[in-house]
């Protein structure tokens, strides 16, 4: 009875494990600056990034995602303006929800890190370039539509909360993603 109940046991891991599934996804959109009430007369820039995804089962994933931004704003020292660059890296744990015509949806939320530094503005004392970074909470929805054998493709949005800000940057943009 042992044997029998060990076999049981690793043919629903075996069965368990090759059902899962992995993604790889590049995106691209817009993106927001990380704090409007720090950057005074901030806009909107490019965005762009790769993410892996991997499928517990149809309902549950966890997103690794790695985000370049960019948003400019006008310096408060001198009136010019500045670009800002951002490097975001953030896990996600979504659920997915299966929607009318083939569309789905994942809600998600995680925890993840910023980089922020101007390549405009060195401080003039030390010719430093100056870092910003923090630890983010990112609240993320995609909706996503299978367009072939194993290939999704979608919209990508979210927003990016920080501790010390009440919203943090914001993106969206188109997303294309394919299963392994």
């Amino acid at each position: 009875m042992k044997k029998f109940v060990i076999v049981i046991f690793l043919n629903l891991v075996v069965s368990v494990t090759f059902a899962q599934q992995y993604d790889k996804a590049i995106y691209a959109g817009v993106f927001s600056p990380t704090s409007f009430g720090n950057y005074s007369k901030g806009t909107l820039g490019p965005s762009y990034g790769i993410k892996f995804d991997y499928h517990f089962n149809e309902k549950f994933a966890l997103s690794s995602n790695y985000m370049f931004g960019r948003f400019n704003h006008t310096s408060d020292r001198n009136g010019l303006k500045i670009r800002e660059n951002t490097n975001l890296f953030y896990l996600t744990f979504q659920k997915k929800f299966p929607l009318k015509k083939g569309w789905s949806l994942a809600v998600g939320t995680g925890i993840g890190y910023y980089l922020e530094y101007s390549s405009d503005e060195i401080d003039q004392a030390t010719q430093i370039t100056e870092f910003y970074r923090d630890f983010i909470m990112p609240l993320e929805l995609n909706f996503s539509k299978n367009i072939g054998e194993n290939l999704f493709a979608g919209v990508k949005t979210g927003l990016f909360i920080t501790p010390f800000y009440s919203i943090g940057a914001f993106h969206l943009g188109p997303e294309i993603r394919y299963r392994f």
